[in-house]
């Protein structure tokens, strides 16, 4: 039960009694342990950064920021957590299926699709095995390279709207576009790795199969490793959207600069990917091409 000052934390059996006085205690607590976040974050990538005495490649370069960006998110969520038992959104520890796009599924898990469709055949069963989810359709994934190339340069082209968005401060629509745009990208980037691992790869001394382990290109390797950087990037400015929404950023003009850098990172890593595809297909030879 809810009484004033009274919260009960679904899923545990404890009780957080609170006042103003306490209320004010905890901010203060979690803004003490956001900034000593930011000053471990920093120190920490810093050190990454100058690993060996060089820079780091285009892969590894989008992966380092990506990985700075998790673990600040991970330590500032833990801050936040002090401070959450006072929010009655109870929305926010829900789940939702890849490609439901409603506003309340913006910054929270997206159950990935091998985990769900695999295992019911019509919506009465889907219904009773999770019930608290909403039902979308599958998005069907391109069958070939040169589809999946295509739907994944829309998907940049329309980042370019999503960043209007927020620059106009509407977050939510901004949300939205990213919840449509997170299983084409994931589907177009799987696509086009799969049918450049069935082609033969020209390389110094002959030709090899992309996707074969013992004389694997170092290039394919790096298209690899992009493919969950990207997945990576667009997942993590969903969740900064999220928290944006959620008043968890601070005022309007720190949580668009904060959104608008998660979606710079987030373009950059599909341009690299991109790029790096199309390097890669140049080098195919099989008949008909990729």
């Amino acid at each position: 039960a809810r009484g004033k000052g009274h919260l009960n934390i679904t899923g545990n059996n404890y009780n957080c009694i609170s006042n103003f006085n306490n209320s004010a205690k905890m901010w203060l607590l979690r803004t003490m342990l956001v900034i000593g976040a930011l000053l471990y974050v920093e120190s920490w990538s810093s050190s990454e950064a100058n690993q060996k005495g060089r820079s780091p490649d285009v892969s590894s370069e989008s992966m380092l920021s990506c990985s700075r960006r998790r673990l600040f998110q991970q330590t500032t969520v833990a801050a936040l957590a002090t401070t959450s038992v006072f929010s009655p959104n109870d929305d926010a520890k829900a789940a939702c299926l890849q490609g439901d796009l409603r506003p309340i599924c913006i910054g929270i898990y997206k159950i990935p699709d091998e985990q769900v469709y695999p295992f019911f055949t019509n919506l009465e069963e889907f219904h009773k095995y999770w019930p608290d989810l909403t039902y979308v359709p599958r998005i069907k994934p391109p069958q070939s390279y040169k589809s999946a190339m295509t739907l994944l340069k829309v998907q940049r082209a329309l980042a370019e709207e999503i960043k209007q968005q927020v620059l106009k401060g509407d977050l939510e629509e901004a949300g939205i576009r990213v919840l449509g745009l997170l299983p084409q990208i994931a589907n177009g980037c799987n696509c086009v790795l799969q049918n450049l691992a069935k082609t033969k790869i020209r390389i110094s001394g002959g030709m090899v199969k992309g996707g074969d382990s013992e004389t694997l290109p170092l290039v394919f390797q790096k298209l690899k490793d992009q493919v969950i950087d990207v997945n990576c990037c667009w997942i993590e400015c969903d969740t900064v959207i999220g928290q944006g929404l959620r008043g968890e950023l601070g005022a309007m003009a720190v949580t668009q600069l904060t959104i608008l850098e998660s979606l710079k990172d987030a373009i950059k890593a599909l341009d690299d990917f991109l790029t790096m595809a199309v390097q890669l297909s140049g080098r195919a030879m099989a008949k008909g091409g990729v």
